[in-house]
């Protein structure tokens, strides 16, 4: 007989599916641009490595709303400084306690809105923001570094954080900022949302995409290294466990996720001994900060003492 594990938990939603819609699709002169780089590579494999390196900070489009709405109404925008920049940040709410929500890689903090009503329903703030080169805010290209040091920037300034609430990049965004920028921080929650198990899967997708020969992926992976000051092998989510202050963890993914496949939250559940995992199925990438069933679970999540 199989032993249910209490810590997973598979979540039948009624939302639409096809959740994977919403991303940037790669260019139809894609074969033009991997020729491109692959002989780029093998005449100059520096220079190779220089652009790949521009290309995987800059950010393909600048998330914007097309149309406003209550939530986005209601939010009291203000400016907080991290690495010379000045970037936007939201809020709503006035409770004493609040929860912070971090978006993922081409998104903004207010694309996270849909998590607002049910927390400031439990007495809690909500702060967001927008990461370097997204959003509102300055900047076009940046990494996780950058992102993590603005996280950390916001918590300093803000104060001791109930809850974290963080989409795909965002997530090892902010596992980043508690294991490598600043060890003193904690909360007593974290939730994952589609969140990668590391960097170096989207660096290795970043190679393969790009059709780099070995010698200037090498001289990639290096730069990126540099960047990070450890091993890419050291990001990933598994290796920060017990090093990262928080009381529980959430984790929450679909099986059928094109951008991050389910098995890096797998990878991430099997890590912490404190973490919850909810599989979902046919909500993809998107559509999963969207769902009211998932929405609930997470406002249950960060409300439940």
């Amino acid at each position: 007989m199989v032993q249910r594990n209490p810590r997973i938990e598979h979540l039948v939603t009624e939302s639409p599916k096809n959740g994977n819609n919403g991303g940037v699709p790669l260019p139809r002169i894609l074969k033009l641009v991997q020729f491109g780089f692959a002989t780029l590579g093998r005449l100059l494999p520096e220079a190779a490595s220089n652009l790949a390196l521009k290309l995987f900070g800059t950010p393909r489009v600048r998330a914007r709303h097309k149309t406003s709405d209550s939530i986005l109404e209601a939010a009291r925008p203000f400016v907080f400084e991290s690495g010379g920049l000045q970037l936007k940040g939201y809020e709503w709410g006035t409770g004493e306690k609040y929860v912070l929500m971090v978006h993922g890689w081409e998104s903004r903090g207010t694309a996270l809105r849909t998590f607002v009503p049910g927390i400031i329903k439990q007495g809690y703030r909500v702060i967001t923001f927008d990461a370097p080169a997204h959003g509102d805010s300055p900047g076009t290209k940046t990494n996780i570094v950058e992102y993590a040091t603005a996280i950390t920037s916001l918590l300093t300034l803000r104060g001791p954080v109930h809850a974290i609430i963080a989409h795909s990049f965002g997530g090892a965004a902010t596992i980043f900022a508690f294991h490598r920028i600043n060890p003193t921080l904690s909360t007593r929650k974290i939730v994952l949302i589609a969140s990668p198990r590391n960097i170096g899967d989207p660096v290795s997708e970043a190679i393969k995409t790009l059709n780099l020969p070995p010698k200037a992926a090498r001289k990639f992976i290096h730069k990126i290294e540099q960047i990070l000051q450890l091993p890419i092998e050291e990001t990933s989510l598994a290796h920060a466990a017990g090093a990262v202050e928080v009381e529980e963890l959430l984790i929450i993914h679909d099986k059928e996720d094109e951008m991050v496949p389910f098995l890096s939250s797998e990878a991430t559940f099997e890590a912490f001994d404190n973490a919850r995992l909810i599989s979902t199925e046919g909500l993809g990438h998107y559509l999963l900060i969207k769902d009211p069933m998932v929405i609930n679970k997470v406002v249950q999540f960060i409300s439940c003492d």
